[in-house]
């Protein structure tokens, strides 16, 4: 003999299929921006093509230029 279900059930019921296809979606979202993501080699090109550009100034970069540059004293 089958017990009847009780009425929260059914709403149960649907809340898990609602969430269930919400994480879908998000999961399929994620996904998508992941495969249009570029390489953080690609992002940083740019950065690094001026940088190299910019040429050397002739500054030793030893700790006191990073102290004086950071305003350390001893």
């Amino acid at each position: 003999m089958k017990m009847p279900r009780p009425p929260q059930f059914a709403r149960l019921s649907r809340l898990e299929a609602r969430l269930t296809e919400a994480v879908k979606v998000a999961y399929q979202e994620a996904l998508q921006r992941d495969q249009r993501a570029q390489p953080v080699a690609l992002r940083l090109a740019a950065v690094h093509a001026r940088v190299r550009a910019a040429g050397r100034t002739g500054k030793k970069a030893d700790k006191a230029f990073f102290d004086r540059e950071w305003g350390a004293t001893e």
